[in-house]
């Protein structure tokens, strides 16, 4: 009798552990995946705003409710879920510029939270050879542009429909 009293726990402990493994947030669906941004060290509460791909990666931008705003850029997993790549998080309407290296390439991926642009600008300076890229905004803030330099400085800037520049 006291046999059956030592499966119990093992029992119940399979079944959580078991549990834990099958509900765990595995970034196939926005919701997964803002699930997944809770283990981000700064931030709580986090809501994706807006999100694209490059390649197959999902870059997402995302907000939390103290202020944070984070770019992130998911990787593809085996199982045919998502993970966390890269990060970076700043303050909600600072202009967030993160580097990622997808598929073997050189990516500057940037994105500002909450705030309505018209436009965005990425400006390299290589050695001496400077270069403008412009984006429209008026459907999204993430930008990027895959990079071939090997030695740059990047500023990246958005304007809204009045002109007001943000850096």
């Amino acid at each position: 009798m006291k046999k059956r009293y030592f499966l119990i726990p093992i029992l119940l402990l399979a079944i959580i552990c078991c549990w834990t493994v099958l509900h765990a947030p595995d970034g196939k669906t926005r919701e997964s995946r803002e699930k997944l941004l809770e283990d981000l060290p700064k931030g709580i509460q986090w809501t994706i705003e807006e999100e694209t791909n490059i390649e197959d990666y999902i870059i997402s931008g995302a907000y939390s409710t103290d202020g944070s705003a984070a770019l992130v850029v998911f990787a593809p997993t085996s199982s045919g879920g998502w993970q966390q790549q890269t990060r970076v998080i700043r303050e909600d309407e600072d202009v967030l510029l993160q580097q990622a290296v997808i598929n073997g390439k050189y990516y500057d991926i940037a994105w500002i939270s909450g705030i309505s642009t018209t436009k965005g600008e990425m400006r390299y300076d290589a050695g001496g050879t400077e270069e403008v890229l412009e984006f429209d905004t008026t459907q999204g803030n993430i930008i990027f542009h895959q990079t071939d330099f090997k030695s740059y400085t990047l500023s990246v800037r958005y304007l809204d429909k009045n002109g007001t520049i943000y850096e």
